[in-house]
């Protein structure tokens, strides 16, 4: 009886995750890992070379001003 309670408990539960998953966006596709890997490797280069992304973020407002 407790055994089956508690399988009833789990397919609850696994049915509650999948059904709010879309509204908290937890998506292990292997694209949005890798977005999020290539974000934290920018934003690792720019921690660690900075005059580079200063560079970078001149070269963007001198754009603005072009236009």
């Amino acid at each position: 009886m407790i055994f089956t309670f508690r399988t009833l408990n789990f397919a609850r539960f696994v049915l509650y995750i999948t059904v709010t998953s879309p509204f908290f966006t937890i998506q292990l596709d292997f694209n949005t890992v890798q977005n999020n890997f290539s974000n934290f490797n920018d934003k690792l280069g720019k921690i660690q070379n900075p005059t580079r992304t200063l560079l970078r973020e001149s070269d963007s407002v001198t754009e603005l001003f072009k236009k």
